[in-house]
């Protein structure tokens, strides 16, 4: 009986997802024309290839941005009477609309070479994520979310962008998806720019979509709006528990070929990559510094370009006995190795970039070790700050560890009130996110709604103000080869830390392990430009307290309720949050009008 019961559930399930296939051919079919449908969806959104929501159909397509910024949208293609072959969008020259005796002088360009259009790629879940993902509903009221959480679909996900792909072949039913970044260099004139998309398949025009980009008369800056601490470190899951994955590392790491090795091919590439979308080539696990140059030398012309912010000397804990061989031992071992790495800096000019990175996840019951390894590292180091995850819900105030300088609490236990009350003591309160099953707030999963990662560095960082982030892990790669090749159905492993998918993982290493990045990353990026409009009102605001446009924009800088009403209460429409961003991009260049005047 029970087989039986088994057998009828998987039958039902397989008649339902038959049905929904059936359902999305013909809601393809309906809005496509000559067989073929093109749609559209900005860059915060996740359309899955072969289920799930549909894009909206391409019309126009839209995109404003700063100069120095970068900002995407999504095009897709679905045919549905025969495959298509060689499938890509190109973007036509983008050019000033000139009027009266200005059509006299050449027309102001926005450059064809800042559109770059790629393949969006898939990675399969084939395992289910012990977590769920969030679905914001908003309030009868209008005003606030209420979150429904869901166990995430396994199946082909969007994620990996592919920039060695500009064309694709797309099957019947397929929604394949393009991606369209525009970045704005920053003599780029100010304006509005106007062009087309052309979708292309099979050696014809597909479609011709109207384009507009229009350019904000002002910059975002090169140098991240907020300190990140996120480590690079490629390497298979370092938490393996079985003898199966313990197997499968030791072949990944003596693979010369593996990911975890080769993307080393191109470590120069990697380190501007990173740099593009304001992180730090960093490792927050590494032993020392003190050998590894290329790093220096990279950090040395960061900081020559005013884009550095801070590294990591290296990795420290408390040491785990207490008595005199123990606390010698832990010197010998810890202390002499990070004032090692710290001459190091200190000998190039870096000194005033270092912090020191350990004690994770301690609990209270080992403050008064934590307390005293915090001590004899500023004896020999006072000037270097110390960052930790460490437990401490009262960040130093009134506890053990008053002597630490950087707290960072994950984001579902930062409390704004005591960190103001830990920053009057001189401290800074840093924030990062959880990879575990119980977190309820924004992340960054493969099945995590884009939008989350864009709020999270970009709203939610201009509402709470933590001082920083941090991320312990961004590159554990279980997959046996680099993505390469000419499908968009890549063979990338989508499990990373654990049961999780993209947890510790928000890159991917490209052909020959040449940098290649994500939905997610791009996001991560996108969110502290948001970031960056809202101080740069903000600084407005500060100059000129009593202008006319002051009070609104301190109601912007706030970050309005229709994007987020808390931590996990937030906007899942990237209407609401492009429509924050343009406000507060209006309200800049009203006051630099002003300004002029």
């Amino acid at each position: 009986m029970k087989l039986r019961l088994a057998f009828s559930v998987v039958c039902a399930v397989g008649a339902l997802a038959r049905a929904a296939d059936v359902d999305r051919l013909e809601a393809l079919s309906a809005a496509a024309e000559d067989g073929v449908f093109v749609g559209a969806a900005t860059a915060m959104e996740k359309i899955r290839p072969r289920d799930g929501a549909l894009p909206k159909p391409a019309k126009e397509i839209r995109v404003r941005l700063a100069r120095g910024e970068r900002e995407a949208v999504q095009i897709f293609v679905a045919p549905v009477r025969s495959p298509l072959a060689g499938a890509s969008v190109a973007a036509t020259e983008l050019v000033r609309p000139s009027k009266g005796l200005a059509r006299l002088v050449p027309r102001k360009k926005f450059p064809a070479s800042r559109v770059k259009t790629s393949v969006l790629g898939y990675v399969e879940t084939v395992h289910e994520p012990p977590y769920e993902v969030s679905r914001q509903i908003r309030k009868p009221d209008g005003v606030g979310f209420r979150r429904i959480g869901e166990k995430p679909r396994l199946g082909w996900w969007p994620d990996p962008i592919l920039g060695h792909l500009a064309s694709v072949d797309v099957a019947v039913g397929d929604v394949q998806g393009f991606w369209i970044e525009f970045h704005a260099p920053y003599d780029q004139a100010a304006g509005v720019y106007n062009g087309e998309l052309v979708v292309s398949a099979d050696g014809r025009e597909i479609r011709r979509l109207p384009l507009e980009v229009r350019v904000n008369d002002f910059a975002v800056p090169k140098r991240t709006p907020i300190p990140t601490a996120l480590s690079f470190a490629p390497s298979p899951n370092w938490h393996a528990a079985s003898p199966e994955e313990i197997e499968r590392n030791n072949r990944l790491l003596a693979d010369p070929e593996a990911p975890v090795n080769k993307w080393k091919l191109h470590e120069a590439e990697w380190i501007d990559f990173l740099a593009d979308r304001f992180v730090t080539f960093d490792n927050l696990y590494q032993n020392s510094l003190a050998n590894d140059s290329r790093k220096l030398n990279a950090m040395s012309r960061f900081a020559r370009d005013g884009r550095l912010v801070g590294f990591n000397l290296g990795h420290w804990d408390f040491p785990k006995r207490m008595d005199e061989t123990g606390k010698s031992m832990w010197r010998v071992s810890t202390v002499a190795r990070l004032l090692k790495s710290y001459q190091t800096a200190k000998s190039v000019g870096l000194e005033r970039y270092v912090f020191i990175y350990g004690c994770e996840d301690v609990d209270e019951k080992h403050f008064e070790n934590v307390r005293w390894a915090v001590n004899e590292l500023k004896r020999v180091m006072p000037n270097v700050p110390i960052l930790t995850t460490t437990y401490d819900g009262k960040f130093g105030v009134g506890t053990k560890l008053d002597v630490m300088d950087r707290f960072t609490p994950l984001t579902e236990k930062f409390d704004p009130g005591r960190a103001e009350k830990a920053r009057k003591e001189g401290r800074q309160i840093w924030w990062h996110i959880r990879n575990d099953p119980d977190g309820k707030q924004a992340n960054m999963y493969i099945e995590s709604p884009a939008i989350e990662g864009r709020l999270l560095m970009g709203a939610m960082t201009a509402k709470y103000r933590p001082d920083g982030f941090l991320y312990q892990e961004t590159t554990i790669w279980n997959s046996k080869r680099p993505i390469s090749g000419p499908s968009a159905f890549t063979d990338w492993t989508a499990q990373s830390w654990t049961s999780s998918n993209g947890g510790y993982s928000w890159l991917c290493a490209g052909p020959d392990g040449v940098p290649c990045t994500t939905i997610r990353f791009e996001n991560f990026r996108d969110g502290l430009e948001d970031l960056a409009y809202a101080q740069l009102l903000e600084e407005k605001i500060k100059r000129h307290p009593k202008a006319a446009w002051a009070d609104a924009a301190r109601e912007l800088v706030a970050v309005p309720k229709t994007v987020l009403s808390g931590l996990a209460e937030y906007t899942n429409n990237p209407d609401d949050v492009l429509a924050w961003r343009d406000a507060m991009a209006d309200a800049i260049e009203k006051a630099n009008a002003e300004q002029q005047r």
